[in-house]
């Protein structure tokens, strides 16, 4: 059985294909661990970035 994570990734993976993106992605900035200590504060930031 898949976690979040991994189910997650996958997802955003899937859909970035499918889209024909082609500069990248990140799920995390941190370690996966951070997940698992059910934090209070989540910070979500879009940082786009490359060159076509």
């Amino acid at each position: 059985m898949n976690d979040l994570f991994t189910e997650s990734v996958a997802a955003i993976k899937s859909f970035y294909q499918a889209k024909g993106y082609k500069l990248g992605w990140r799920f995390l900035n941190g370690s996966r661990k951070t997940l698992e200590s059910n934090p209070v504060v989540a910070l979500i930031t879009a940082n786009p970035g490359g060159g076509m």
